[in-house]
C-alpha cells in the first residue's frame, strides 16, 4: 500500500485552479481538481467569503471519491484542511501524483509519497 500526503500552504485567490492528478505507468492521467470561488448568499444577511485552503481540500475529497477508482483509492483530510492524505491498494502503486495550479502563485502544493 502506497501513501500520498499532499500538503497546501498560502492563500487561496478567486479563480485559483487547483489539480491533483496521477499518471499511470503507460501514461494515462486521471484528475480532480477545484476552482476557488466566493461562497455565501448573495442576497443574504452574511458576506460573501473567498474559500479556504479547507474547503479546497473538502472538495478534492469528494472528486477523488466520486471520480477515481473506488476500490483502489482512500482520500481524506488532515491537519485542519491543509493536508490531503490518499491512500492506494497494491494494485495501483505504480503510479505518479503530480500537482498543477493555474491562476495566482499563492497556494505552494507538496506532495510526498511514502
Amino acid at each position: 500500500m502506497k501513501t500520498v500526503v499532499v500538503k497546501m500552504k498560502g492563500e487561496p485567490k478567486e479563480g485559483d485552479l487547483i489539480i491533483i492528478a496521477y499518471r499511470g505507468p503507460r501514461g494515462g492521467r486521471t484528475h480532480a481538481m477545484h476552482r476557488v470561488q466566493y461562497v455565501g448568499d448573495i442576497h443574504g444577511d452574511t458576506p460573501r467569503q473567498l474559500e479556504t485552503l479547507a474547503d479546497v481540500t473538502s472538495s478534492l475529497v469528494r472528486e477523488i471519491t466520486k471520480t477515481w477508482m473506488q476500490d483502489c483509492f482512500e482520500a481524506r483530510v488532515k491537519d485542519g484542511g491543509s493536508t490531503l492524505v490518499i491512500q492506494c491498494q497494491d494494485m495501483v502503486s505504480n503510479v505518479v501524483f503530480e500537482s498543477q495550479i493555474e491562476g495566482s502563485d499563492a497556494v505552494k502544493i507538496t506532495i510526498d509519497e511514502f
